[in-house]
């Protein structure tokens, strides 16, 4: 990405700064379009001049005109502000940059910009919000993502799913989203002849979201992330319910219900999927999505239930069976949080395996 330096060479531009002269003549700013100046040292020929005459009275006016090298005077002239008055020779000509008014807006935004256009250098502690409070920068984040931790996409290597967190120095505050894991989807049995099979999807794991100032945070902080849940295997049989996160006391969230396995049976009917995880503690608490219903809606065809949403992952869809040695597995939940699919048979089709849910996630957003 260019810098402002190498767009331009010259950001405010001041050919005529500190230029100061008298006239060599009245000037009447009613009628006269010409200047006489007794000198026009630093000017260039042809080149477009603002300024004013008799500057800090009551004559001053500013006017704009064309630089005339050779005949001395500032041609063209059209007069901007200021009431019409006769100028008397030796009447003093500023360039406009040097007025007072204008000179002291360049020197404000000299503050903050060199002449060549590079920015100042700006520090937290000059920033400030309406309502006067002052503005942090976000410095970086951590992520703890099931079933390992993760800090800058560094792998600690943790199997136990917990780490501590060391409260930095300097720091103003953090803002945690604790997102726990979902659960897995049900598998489905071997369909009898002339009947069908449907696993439940697994809840989606609860978020909560919170600030916490440094003066709440102890000098460590326990971080747990909760893990998947585990598919349930192929048949009739259960997933497993996603694990518990948390940043220490201040956040929590409960993984996603684990999805029933599916039996056999030429019976219609719904069934709702596993429930989702709840989440407390938090300024922003969000329950997990529970799986969808599963439905026979023949004896010999139907659809399992798709694992529930998170607020950071997608529930697996879900299997389903229509026909003959029909059969489907539930899918894997992506992102974070979310819950498997369930698995689905039909018609003498041979059993199959839920999806498995999707880990869950801490993120630490620090600002000094």
């Amino acid at each position: 990405m260019p810098t402002l330096t190498s767009l331009t060479t010259n950001f405010f531009p001041t050919p005529n700064e500190g230029f100061v002269t008298t006239t060599s003549g009245s000037v009447d700013s009613s009628v006269d379009t010409e200047i006489p100046l007794n000198s026009v040292s630093g000017l260039t020929n042809a080149s477009i001049f603002t300024g004013l005459i008799d500057p800090g009275n009551a004559k001053e006016r500013a006017f704009t005109g064309v630089v005339d090298t050779g005949g001395s005077q500032i041609t063209d002239v059209v007069f901007t502000t200021g009431s019409n008055a006769t100028h008397t020779t030796g009447a003093t000509v500023v360039d406009y940059v040097t007025s007072t008014h204008v000179g002291a807006i360049t020197k404000g935004i000299l503050q903050q910009h060199t002449q060549a256009g590079a920015h100042g250098a700006v520090t937290t502690t000059s920033l400030t919000d309406a309502s006067g409070g002052a503005l942090y920068k976000q410095s970086k984040y951590y992520t703890f993502v099931s079933p390992d931790i993760f800090i800058d996409g560094v792998d600690q290597n943790n199997a136990a799913n917990t780490i501590s967190y060391a409260k930095p120095s300097g720091i103003k505050f953090v803002v945690v989203e604790v997102q726990a894991g979902g659960g897995g989807g049900g598998g489905a049995a071997t369909a009898a002849a002339g009947q069908s099979a449907q696993g439940l999807g697994g809840g989606g794991g609860g978020y909560s979201l919170k600030k916490i100032l440094a003066a709440s945070l102890g000098a460590t902080e326990t971080i747990t992330v909760g893990a998947l849940g585990a598919q349930g295997a192929a048949g009739n049989n259960n997933g497993t319910a996603g694990g518990n996160s948390s940043f220490g006391t201040h956040a929590t969230a409960t993984g996603g219900s684990a999805g029933a396995g599916g039996t056999s049976s030429a019976t219609v009917a719904t069934t709702p999927g596993a429930a989702g995880g709840a989440s407390a503690s938090g300024d922003y608490n969000v329950t997990g999505q529970s799986g969808t219903y599963k439905v026979r809606a023949a004896s010999a065809s139907g659809v399992g239930s798709a694992g529930g949403n998170s607020v950071l992952g997608m529930g697996g869809r879900a299997g389903s069976a229509a026909g003959a040695s029909d059969a489907s597995a539930g899918a894997n939940a992506t992102g974070y949080g979310a819950g498997g699919g369930g698995g689905a048979t039909a018609d003498s089709g041979t059993q199959q395996a839920g999806g498995n849910g999707s880990g869950g996630i801490v993120i630490v957003h620090e600002y000094y």
